[in-house]
């Protein structure tokens, strides 16, 4: 970093070092879909490089405000730049709840089918060799893996798609935020897992942001909430994916993560 920070106090080529660090950090934490269980130095390296990619391109992302903006201008492009980032994944997340809402001509179970089907296919070029070594092992644990599709595909994608027929998008969005509290809390109770201060903390903050974009400005709205049958189903989904959070901790098996959720996926 500090070598970086040199180089882009220097000037010249900011933006095309930004984008040469900005790919070694996508191409290391691209390479780590290819780890397998036991290669740990593989591992640390890509994830080390990946770091160095990450904050060797937040320097010379900030080194290019002095070319972009005026002094009085960087505390909002600098903001800009942020916010347009986060907004990428909250959008997609928003077309999947608004699409649970108003794609009422696909029946949810189809939709939920879709939605995992593509990403299986997606996926199996990268993972399918690994799969088919560990062929013996999906013969083994096809109980495991029926489970965890039910919870974390089928449920938590197909129930939710049934309540948004009749409950607003953003009671769909709104529940799924409080879905961490919910994961902490089955950690509790299936782990036995200890309460810190910080979770109790984060606990508190999300239930408070929750609590105030469902207020608006007015307590008398909270007072005023009604759940629909809608909302239940959404909970249901909600607590399914919890479950299948905690509960994969419970039932390791020689699968890496991404063929994990691949056979999950299928």
């Amino acid at each position: 970093e500090c070598a970086a920070g040199e180089q882009a106090d220097r000037g010249g080529h900011r933006k095309s070092f930004l984008i040469g660090w900005a790919l070694l950090g996508i191409a290391s934490t691209a390479g780590l879909t290819f780890v397998v269980q036991g290669e740990w130095a593989l591992a640390a390296v890509l994830f080390t490089l990946g770091t160095l990619g990450f904050n060797g391109g937040l320097v010379f992302s900030d080194a290019l405000l002095l070319d972009v903006a005026k002094p009085q201008e960087y505390d909002r492009v600098s903001a800009l730049g942020y916010a347009l980032g986060y907004l990428g994944g909250g959008v997609l997340f928003s077309v999947n709840m608004l699409a649970a809402r108003y794609a009422v001509f696909v029946p949810p179970n189809a939709l939920a089918l879709g939605r995992w089907a593509f990403v299986s296919l997606m996926l199996l070029p990268i993972v399918g060799p690994r799969l088919w070594r560990n062929r013996h092992v999906l013969g083994r644990d096809w109980p495991d893996l029926l489970l965890f599709g039910a919870l974390g595909m089928w449920i938590c994608g197909a129930w939710v798609y049934i309540g948004a027929h009749t409950t607003p998008a953003l009671n769909i969005g709104l529940i799924y935020a409080a879905s961490p509290i919910l994961v902490v809390l089955l950690g509790r109770l299936i782990d036995n897992e200890t309460l810190t201060a910080g979770r109790i903390a984060g606990i508190v903050l999300c239930l408070s942001g929750v609590a105030v974009v469902f207020a608006q400005g007015d307590v008398a709205n909270l007072l005023a909430i009604r759940f629909t049958v809608g909302d239940l189903w959404v909970a249901a989904g909600s607590v399914s994916w919890g479950l299948y959070s905690v509960l994969l901790k419970h039932r390791p098996n020689r699968l890496d993560p991404l063929a994990r959720l691949c056979a999950h996926s299928i």
